[in-house]
C-alpha cells in the first residue's frame, strides 16, 4: 500500500494534470478489479475506504505543489473564464474512433482530434479472446465492456471529455487520457 501512496504522490508532484487523468483511470481499474474478485459488500466498502484514504494521503504529500497551483488557477485561468468550452456535443463519430484501432493510425493535435488509441493487433485479438472465453465469468466481461463503453463515450461526448480535462476544453491534444484506455485494454488482453 505504501508504494502506491508514494507513486501517486510523486506522479501528482511531477505532473498534476496527467496524474489527475491517471487517478481517474486507476479508479476505473480499481472498480473492475473489485468486481472481478467478487468481494462481498463489507470487503468492497473497506477496499473503497482504504483506496480513498490512500488517495487523500497522496494528495496530502503533494499539497506543497497542489495548493499553490490551485490558488494560481483561482486567480488566473479559472477566474477569467479564459478557456471557452466547445459547443459541440459529439466530437466525432464512432467510426472515426474505430479507425484509430488500425495500424499506422495517426491524428492531428487539434482540439477535436481523434484519440491515439492504437494498442496493437495482438492486444485487440487478446481482448476479443477475453470476451469470447468461457473461463471468464459474465460479471467480469460486463464490467470490462461497460468501462470500455465509458471510455468510448468520453472520447466522443464533449462534456465527458471535459471531466477528464479538469472540466475545461484543452487548448490542444484532446483526449490526453487515451493512455489510460490503452492501459486498461492491455490489462484486459492479459486476461484473454
Amino acid at each position: 500500500a505504501l508504494p502506491i501512496l508514494f507513486f501517486t504522490a510523486i506522479s501528482i508532484i511531477c505532473d498534476y494534470y496527467i496524474a489527475y487523468m491517471a487517478i481517474i483511470g486507476l479508479t476505473l481499474y480499481f472498480v473492475f478489479r473489485l468486481i472481478e474478485e467478487g468481494y462481498d459488500f463489507k470487503k468492497t466498502c473497506l477496499s473503497f475506504f482504504l483506496y480513498a484514504v490512500h488517495g487523500f494521503f497522496s494528495a496530502g504529500l503533494s499539497c506543497f505543489i497542489l495548493v499553490p497551483v490551485i490558488f494560481d488557477f483561482l486567480r488566473g485561468k479559472i477566474a477569467s473564464g479564459e478557456a471557452v468550452n466547445s459547443s459541440l456535443f459529439f466530437k466525432f463519430s464512432v467510426f472515426d474512433l474505430l479507425k484509430n484501432f488500425l495500424p499506422q493510425s495517426y491524428s492531428n493535435l487539434g482540439i477535436n482530434q481523434v484519440p491515439n488509441i492504437y494498442c496493437s493487433v495482438f492486444v485487440l485479438v487478446s481482448v476479443a479472446a477475453f470476451f469470447i472465453s468461457k473461463k471468464t465469468n459474465a460479471r467480469t466481461k460486463l464490467t470490462a465492456f461497460l468501462i470500455i463503453l465509458f471510455y468510448f463515450c468520453s472520447f466522443i461526448i464533449s462534456p465527458l471529455d471535459r471531466v477528464w480535462h479538469g472540466f475545461r476544453d484543452p487548448l490542444s491534444f484532446s483526449c490526453r487520457y487515451s493512455f489510460t484506455f490503452c492501459f486498461f485494454m492491455i490489462c484486459i488482453a492479459l486476461r484473454g
